[in-house]
């Protein structure tokens, strides 16, 4: 029996992971792959169809969905949030993501162990209490004692391995696969596997349920059924077409979900009947609380989370308090509010950090690659609507629609005029948006007006596909300033004092001393350039990106990362106190702007107060990591790591050090992956945190 590769964390992980980043509760919504129910508690997983797409996790409940709570587990890489499945047992409980990541916990969430059934996509998860079974997208069907972690395949007879669902009926397993219109089964845990071929035209089949000594599969083209455990086959059942996501019994009812909606029939017989077509299905539950769907996203639209009807469907309640997997679009800082524009529609606030948040408007609308969708104006808020704008006057209590004739994908004020970007080019409104004239006298190439901003005195444009433009008589006429620019894809802007900042799709961040004249590339340390956002505050620059948020304190030449796991950041903003990171798939999160500190010489004239050491990025780590630190008086440091007994195994500094903070490098190159301390120690002052290297 092959071991594939597991290591074991705490659940006090998150806190070392994510760095003082905080998760807030929402904007609420995402797509939910899955959803379990034990005793008084619930679980839902977040992510899309297995091997594509993200989403944030696992979430559980212990209110019967009232609300839900990030469940903390250890992320090495953005696809260990896009869970597929997740099976619990008392208290055991797993889930499935990508690249055959098994997480597993005994103890309901407060210790992890890491597993790996093969390498590609899981896509069921199932438990019989004593043994775990595991389906992947390509290698078929894996098995483990609950008291193991030893994976093995489980394959003898199953000639298709591309598994598509998991579903265990007393006994007995079922799998469903990808081409050759067959299901397959096993009454022995996986030692054998017994075909059972569906009529000609079935190619693929997604999922099953034994109901009534029925076996229904949901297959590209309809739903099938076997009253003889597959010996004959009767379908497709007429009022469902193409391709099942989920099946789900209620009382005497079969629910059957898909992209297009949910249906159902009597499980005495007959057609299918339309239930709503107003949100896909990815997952169905049914309890005796009612009947719970995780919606899923199209290519127009993203899940709206969770949702619960007591009625067989005939109403329908949001139950996604603090189930945060929606995308981000746009963040806005507006008095003591935080807005949000969530994907596909929807524009929220918040007062309280994103403890809470309330649904403003749901006209506003959003897009991807656009983040530059609210403006504000004399006390007035602007915000992009499908086919025209909504506006406030009372900080967002109250709002108007204003017909423009166009969609809006970027708002600005400059001076007394409003801005706005659209697929043709530029137009300006001096009415507060009554009437609009366009502006693209200058303007070249593709004119899809991204974003704009000003710097003293001068307007500037991103188009997405030519470029930057710049205007000096408030949009009258515009100037191309491109030169040098690795990507002409534009999307951000910032500015520190006259530098100029611009962020690109492809071509990372650029560069600009002479107001746009001239760009070069500055990217020293960035992981993605495929840039979402930019924003500057107190001489720091942040940038958000494929690969989470990064910051520069040097004027843009050198970058660090500081972002939770490796999400992909859509939008930035900040405030007085904190920065807020919209997401794509992950929600808005925060971190205060008092724990970015810029580094300083030994003999700054800086006053510092206090000593601190901070967690060290990245987290975990192989084999090199950073630890910074903070000094409130000059003296004699150390700082030492140690193994979880106590061994002292590397010095990384033991000299003495004047007033103010340091970063050093910590190469674990000669070490076995684990978790090890690290204690700083100045003066009376001593601190001890936690750091994981995996290797």
């Amino acid at each position: 029996m092959k071991i594939f590769y597991l290591v074991t964390f705490l659940a006090l992980f998150n806190s070392i992971q994510y760095s003082q980043w905080v998760q807030t509760n929402g904007p609420s919504g995402g797509d939910v792959s899955a959803i379990v129910s034990s005793g008084l508690e619930m679980y839902a997983s977040t992510g899309q169809i297995a091997g594509f797409g993200y989403g944030s996790g696992v979430y559980k409940s212990t209110d019967n969905g009232l609300t839900w709570k990030s469940i903390d587990y250890p992320v090495v890489n953005r696809e260990d949030k896009n869970v597929s499945s997740v099976t619990v047992s008392g208290d055991f409980i797993a889930f499935g993501a990508q690249k055959g990541l098994v997480m597993i916990s005994h103890d309901k969430g407060i210790t992890w162990t890491r597993t790996f059934a093969g390498s590609e996509a899981i896509t069921g998860l199932v438990t019989d209490g004593t043994n775990l079974f595991a389906a992947t997208n390509g290698s078929g069907v894996y098995a483990t004692p609950l008291i193991s972690t030893s994976w093995a395949k489980v394959n003898t007879g199953l000639t298709n391995k591309k598994i598509t669902s998991l579903q265990l009926a007393g006994t007995t397993l079922y799998v469903t696969v990808l081409g050759g219109g067959q299901i397959f089964s096993s009454t022995n845990n996986g030692a054998n596997w017994t075909a059972s071929l569906l009529p000609s035209a079935v190619f693929n089949t997604y999922n099953s349920i034994l109901a009534n000594n029925k076996l229904y599969v949901g297959t590209q083209n309809g739903v099938y059924y076997s009253p003889d455990n597959g010996a004959t086959w009767v379908g497709p059942i007429s009022g469902f077409s193409y391709s099942s996501n989920a099946f789900a019994i209620s009382g005497t009812t079969l629910f059957a979900g898909n992209s297009s909606g949910l249906y159902s029939m009597p499980l005495s017989g007959g057609n299918f009947t339309t239930v709503t077509t107003q949100f896909g299905v990815l997952s169905l539950l049914a309890d005796p609380s009612g009947l719970w769907t995780g919606t899923q996203g199209t290519f127009a639209s993203y899940g709206k989370g969770l949702l619960l009807s007591t009625n067989n469907g005939v109403s329908w309640s949001q139950a996604n308090s603090g189930l945060a997997g929606s995308t981000i679009q746009t963040l806005f800082p507006f008095g003591d509010k935080i807005f949000a524009v969530k994907n596909p529609t929807g524009l929220y606030s918040s007062t309280d950090k994103g403890a809470t948040w309330i649904l403003s408007d749901a006209r506003a609308s959003s897009y991807d690659a656009l983040v530059q969708l609210v403006a504000e104006k004399n006390g007035k808020l602007f915000v992009a609507a499908n086919n025209g704008i909504i506006t406030s006057s009372d900080t967002g209590k109250t709002w108007d629609f204003l017909t423009t004739g166009f969609t809006p994908q970027a708002l600005f004020v400059y001076g007394s005029k409003l801005f706005a970007g659209e697929q043709g080019g530029v137009r300006i409104s001096t009415d507060d948006g009554v009437s609009w004239a366009q502006a693209n006298n200058g303007l070249t190439g593709y004119l899809s007006a991204n974003c704009f901003a000003s710097n003293n005195g001068k307007l500037f444009l991103g188009l997405y596909g030519d470029g930057v433009y710049t205007s000096i008589d408030s949009g009258t006429t515009w100037t191309e300033a491109s030169t040098g620019l690795s990507s002409r894809r534009i999307r951000s802007f910032a500015f520190i004092g006259n530098l100029a900042l611009v962020g690109t799709d492809g071509g990372g961040v650029n560069k600009s001393t002479d107001a746009g004249l001239t760009w070069t590339a500055s990217n020293a340390g960035l992981s993605s350039e495929n840039i979402w956002s930019l924003t500057s505050t107190g001489g720091k620059v942040f940038v958000g990106s494929n690969d989470g948020v990064h910051i520069s304190y040097d004027s843009a030449a050198t970058w660090q990362k500081t972002s939770p796991w490796p999400m992909i950041s859509n939008t930035l903003c900040v405030t007085a106190t904190d920065i807020y990171d919209g997401t794509y798939y992950a929600g808005v999160w925060r971190k205060s702007l008092s724990e970015f500190v810029t580094d300083v010489k030994e003999n700054s004239q800086i006053s510092f107060k206090s000593f601190s050491v901070e967690q060290n990025y990245p987290n975990p780590f192989n084999p090199v990591t950073t630890i910074s630190f903070s000094l409130a008086n000059s003296g004699f440091v150390n700082l030492s790591v140690f193994n979880m007994i106590g061994e002292e195994v590397a010095t990384l500094v033991n000299k003495n050090y004047q007033t103010g903070n340091y970063t050093v490098e910590f190469n674990a190159n000669d070490l076995p992956s684990g978790i090890y301390l690290y204690r700083l120690s100045a003066g009376n002052f001593v601190s001890t945190k936690k750091m994981i290297l995996m290797k």
